[in-house]
Parts: C-alpha cells; structure tokens; sequence
C-alpha cells in the first residue's frame, strides 16, 4: 500500500500565511473605509427631514385624509411680502399665490391681506409626508421667480424649518467631527503617554465612521432615515470604537508590562476583553433595539441606525483591532511623551474610594438625595413639538417666523383643523366658538358663527360630504397652552378628529407615554439575566438598575430646568419653548441608560473577578474599583468629549442630546461609580451575592466570565 507524501510547509511559506492572516481584516477594513467614504454624498442625500409624529394616531390619519380629500392642513410654506409700496406688495403677494396654485404637489393656497404695514402673507399646503413635501419645496424654490423691484419675500413654515435643520445638521455634523477627533486624540496622548498607543483607538474611531456611511447606505433603501441620525451614529461610532479600543489597548499593555512577547499579550488581551465588548454591545444595543416598539419614524430610524452602528464598532474591534496590535507589538509604546501607569489609580480615585469605605451610609444617602433632588424638576417635564425655535436666532426662516408672531397676530398660530365627514360642520365650529382661547373659525359655508369668521366661505373647505373647519387660536398661548386648548376642542367635537399641530401633540405624547413602561420593561428583561450571569446575585443585579437608573437624574432635571422652562438658556445657546421634543426623553434614556451598563458590567465583572479569587467582599470591592476607575474613567471622558461636540449643534434638539448623554456619562462616571456602587455594595457586604438555590444553580452553569472558554 503505497503513501503519498505530505507537501512540507517552509518557514517562509508559513509565514506567509500568517501574514496574510493577519492582513486580511486590515484589507478589508481599509476597502470599507474607502467605500464608506465614497458613498457618504449619496447617503446625505437620501436621508429624510421630519418623522417626529406618529404614524398612526387619530390626528396623522385626520391630517392625512384632509391632505389628500380636501387639500387642507397645517401650512407647511408661509412667504411674507413686504416692501414700501402697498400696491407693489399686493401685486407681489398674489403673483407668489398664483404661482403656488399652479405648482404640482401643492394644496390649498391662501393669501391674507398686509392690515397697514404689516406683511402679506401666502400660505400653502403641500402634498404628502415630510420627505414628499421636501421635495416639493425645493422644486419651488427653484422655480419661484425673483421677487419685484422694492419687495421683499422670506419663507418659513414647517417645511422650511426642517429643509434649514437639514442643511444646519450637515454643517454641524463636519464642525463635531473636526473638534471630537483632536480633541480626544490629544486627551489619549495624555493618558497612555505614548503617541502611537493614542493614535490606534481615534484610527479605529474614523474606521468606524467611515464605514457608518456603508451601513447606512444600506438601510436608507430598506427604511426612512432622519437626517438627525447622522449625529447619533457619529457620536456613537467614535464614542464606542474609542471606549473599546482603550480597553483593549490599556490590557494589551498591561500583559506587555508583564512580559508576554506581543502574540501571547494578544491572546490574553482578547481573551480578557472578548465577552466584556460583546456584553457591552447587546447591552447598548438592545436599549436602542426597544425604541423600535414607539410609533415614531424619526425614534425607529434612529433605533434601527444606532444597532446596526453598535454591532459594526463590536465588529470592527475584536476583528481589525487584535492584528494592529499585532503588527505594533512594543511599538505600541512608541512616541512617548511621559511615563504614565494607567492602572495605578489616582489621588482623587483613593481619596473618594477611602471616604466610601469609611462612611458607606453616609455616602450612599448623601448621594442618592442629591441625585433625587436634582430628578425633581423632570417631574413638571412637558413633551410637545418641534417648531422654528429649534433653528439658532438668525436661520431665516425662523427670522421671518418671529416676525409672523409679532406682525400678524391676526392669523393666530398654527389652526387645528377639524375632518367633518357626514357632520354638519357650522354645528362643530359653533361649538368650537365658544371655547375660551378660539378667536376663529373658517368653513365651507358663509357664516358659520357669529362674528368668528374670518373673510368669506372658502369652498375649498368642501369635497363632497367631507368638509373641514380651521380653527384659529390666539397667537399669545404658550405651547403647553395651546395644548390643553387642542384637547379641549377634541372632546367638544368628538368623534370627529382633529389634525393640526397641536392636535398631534396630544397624540404624539400618548404614544410615548403608552409604550415608555413596555420599552422600560423590555430593556429589564433583557438586562436583568445579563448582569445576574456575570454577577451570581439578586441584590447586585437590581441594584445595578437602580444605580443605572440614577444616572439619569442630572440629565432629566437639567433638561427640564434649560430647556423647557429656560434657566440658563442663554448661556446653553437655546430658546426655551415651555416643553421639551416628545421623542428626546426616550431617547435619552435608552442612551444613557445602555452606556451606564456598559460601566457598570465592566466595574461588575472585574469585582466578581477579585472576589472568586480570594472571597472578601469588601476587599473585592476596593480592588475591582481602583483596577478599572482610570480606563473606565477615560472612556468616560473621552465619550463626554464626542458628546459634547454634538452638542455645539446649532438645532436644539441636538445641542440637548448631546450635553444630556455627556452630562449622564459623567455623573455615571465620577459620581455612581466611585461614590455610590462602592458604598452600596459595602453595606451589603455578602448580601451582594446571594441568590436563591435554582438561581444559583443556573448562574453556576451558565455564568459569564472573561477568559472562560
């Protein structure tokens, strides 16, 4: 029987085999680097404005069978015409209303007489969803011809507004970039002591930007994505890829100080951080992952981009990562421009660790009130929408809002608009009159109330046996004012429904209302089994929540007391306008909430770890905060920093996710973490670790722990 001979590998060939293992997720990291960037143009470009009401409540479905039935609705294109001569702005006014008239994708089209020396202003309803009315808009634009000798036009309304969010969004979105990026590299330069070691984590940062742009034009075919999206994945792009990638590079260096030649020191830094990254995505992606179940475009758009974002930076990190390392080996320590031991702990860490040990009650309820007291204003927090004070003072559109305000009272603020179908609609506006707040009503009909009309009946109002009835309140209401009158005329009219801006408050914010404790739950469900397997104890696992919970406070009080009620506003740069973005909250706290986690199952896994070796909880305590305070300290920093440069954004919708998610870093980071989990756990002492006998039976078989195979 005869053998044939195996082929005899040469050291050469072997090595190139390994280089060429090594090289292949450099490869094809670079392509998608490049691919990324190439598509980053088209991918701006199909991104949607709007989608901050919900889809399919009672006031969407009003709006969209006014839309396509009647041609009515909310204004979305509001052009005032002024100029010296009376007569030039009459002719002015009616040459835009022509115009629009004749437009396609236009509905109905209104001109409202300058009374002295105020504007004439033409309003106009344009067909379909805030992506179809954009496009519309800029057609118009385009086409409108330029305004007569000695008149003067500016353009707000709804559409408006969101075309000028669109284009500040893009121009903030390059300014956070260009600040975040030196910023951080110069605080991890800092940090390591050591160039090269700084420059890997903000290389593994861009890698995960740039291809952000790949996924993203991937899921603008499969949904409608906001164009505020863009910031939530830069911000979690870079913020992630740096807090991974600072991870692993702090142990890698760690395992060098030991004396592991480069590939061992790899092994064992991989081996080491592998679950706690994976962890850490599940974790932060399964709390944006529950947004999904908000009737919300603008939340699911950002819920579905923020997953798909977290697994690429998860992804990109345990493949690109370990062969750079690699390829660097002692390199890593290159370049350096002071000697720095980051796991050594500081003075402050010590100092704060110490009073925690020495008074845990103390601390524990110091905090926690603290913490509470600073939750109190959230609890008058009022939810409402977006109008053209969330665009800086001098955009135009909100320049020529304010003057509407001011010089044209009479038209009052944006209508409700009420759906007659088969309803007699003189009964439903003479109802409505007689509403405290309600200063006119226009119909189909001649009269509808007395002494309520505005101008003659417009029979546009009528198709068929559907009719519509505007309803005018006063201009002088605040938001929240203009709210409670909304469900006011709701219930005087029910059951027909109502559309119009305020109409859609109401609704939006009971939406998220009835699905705020289902998401809640979800996220718990999700959470709960994830910390009790790498921890082993009831009372850790929901004291976890709560301390996860707690790092919300600060955020949620500052953005009532800022930006609804407007301390400080001036300061923050924004316009205080009585509520907060329906969709911020939600959206905060699945965040906030998700990188709290993050942290804290870091700190968690690292106690555990120091408790199986020797069994004493209140030593295990002080090791495992003081081993992971300077790297999870960093990070904390360092997500902050990319935070905060969203948060030079003009818009303020922006401007407050950006301060909020900083703001509820750093208090998780320098207040939950170094005073609060280490006193509550202390208290506890072995209580931390108890569990029932079937729980501790499943935690025995299934726990998580780094390293394990």
């Amino acid at each position: 029987m005869s053998h044939r001979a195996e082929p005899r590998t040469t050291p050469r060939a072997h090595r190139r085999r390994s280089v060429l293992a090594r090289g292949w997720p450099l490869a094809a990291a670079l392509i998608l680097a490049v691919l990324g960037a190439l598509s980053a143009g088209g991918v701006e470009e199909s991104l949607t404005p709007g989608g901050f009401r919900a889809d399919s409540t009672p006031s969407a479905v009003a709006e969209r069978r006014l839309d396509a039935e009647v041609g009515v609705g909310t204004p979305d294109l509001i052009v005032l015409v002024s100029g010296a001569e009376s007569a030039a702005v009459a002719r002015e006014g009616e040459a835009v209303a022509s115009f629009l008239s004749g437009a396609g994708g236009v509905g109905r089209v209104t001109v409202s007489p300058a009374p002295g020396d105020g504007p004439t202003v033409v309003s106009a309803v344009l067909s379909g969803d805030d992506a179809e009315s954009r496009r519309t808009l800029d057609e118009l634009r385009e086409a409108l011809p330029p305004p007569g000798e000695g008149v003067e036009r500016q353009l707000t309304g709804r559409a408006e507004v969101l075309r000028e969010d669109d284009l500040i969004a893009r121009e903030d979105l390059t300014r956070a970039e260009l600040i975040a990026v030196p910023v951080t590299l110069v605080l991890l330069v800092l940090f390591f002591g050591s160039v090269v070691a700084a420059a890997v984590p903000v290389a593994i940062g861009v890698l995960a930007m740039l291809s952000s742009f790949v996924v993203l034009s991937g899921l603008v075919h499969v949904i409608d994505v906001s164009v505020f999206a863009l910031n939530l994945v830069i911000g979690l792009a870079l913020g992630l890829s740096i807090d991974y990638s600072l991870l692993v590079v702090t142990r890698f260096r760690e395992e060098l100080a030991n004396g592991a030649d480069p590939p061992e020191a790899v092994a064992r830094t991989m081996r080491r951080c592998r679950r706690t990254i994976v962890i850490s995505a599940v974790t932060v992606g399964l709390c944006l992952a529950a947004l999904t179940a908000v009737d919300m475009p603008y939340l699911r758009s950002m819920a579905m981009t923020g997953v798909a974002v977290v697994v690429l930076v998860a992804t990109l990190t345990l493949v690109v990562l370990p062969p750079v390392l690699r390829v660097l080996g002692r390199r890593i320590d290159a370049w350096s421009v002071r000697r720095v031991d980051p796991t050594r702990p500081g003075r402050s860490v010590t100092a704060m660790l110490g009073v925690s040990r020495r008074h845990p009650v103390a601390v524990a309820l110091g905090v926690s009130a603290l913490l509470l007291i600073l939750l109190t204003p959230a609890f008058g927090l009022r939810l409402g929408t977006l109008d053209d004070r969330v665009l800086p003072k001098d955009a135009p559109s909100r320049v020529a809002a304010e003057r509407l305000r001011d010089e044209r009272p009479d038209l009052g603020s944006d209508p409700l608009v009420i759906l007659a179908d088969g309803v007699d609609p003189g009964v439903l506006a003479e109802r409505v009159s007689r509403i405290d707040g309600v200063t006119a009503t226009r119909g189909p009909d001649e009269s509808l109330s007395d002494g309520l009309v505005v101008g003659p009946g417009d029979p546009d109002l009528r198709r068929g046996s559907v009719a519509a009835v505007e309803v005018v309140t006063a201009p002088s209401l605040t938001q929240p004012e203009q709210q409670d009158l909304a469900e006011r005329v709701r219930e005087v009219v029910a059951p027909a429904p109502v559309a119009g801006t305020y109409s859609d408050d109401v609704d939006t914010r009971q939406a998220i209302s009835d699905r705020a404790l289902p998401v809640a739950l979800l996220v718990m469900a999700v959470v709960l089994p994830l910390v009790f397997l790498l921890t082993g104890g009831v009372l850790v696992t929901l004291k976890t929540l709560v301390m996860a919970a707690l790092s919300l406070t600060a955020t949620f009080g500052a953005m009532v007391l800022v930006f609804q009620e407007g301390y400080l506003a001036d300061l923050v740069g924004v316009t205080a306008t009585g509520v907060v973005d329906s969709s911020s909250p939600l959206l905060m706290a699945c965040l906030a909430f998700g990188l709290s986690m993050d942290y804290q199952l870091f700190l968690l896994s690292r106690v555990r770890e120091e408790y199986d070796r020797h069994g004493d909880t209140t030593r295990a305590v002080v090791d495992g905060v003081s081993r992971t305070a300077p790297v999870v300290g960093a990070a904390a920093v360092l997500v902050a920093v990319v935070f905060l440069a969203i948060g030079t954004s003009g818009i303020s919708v922006v401007r407050l996710l950006g301060l909020g998610l900083a703001l509820a870093v750093l208090v998780d980071a320098f207040v939950i973490r170094l005073l609060l989990v280490p006193s509550a756990m202390l208290l506890l002492g072995e209580a931390n670790w108890w569990a029932p006998r079937p729980l501790r039976a499943v935690f025995d078989r299934l726990r998580i722990r780094e390293g394990s195979s």
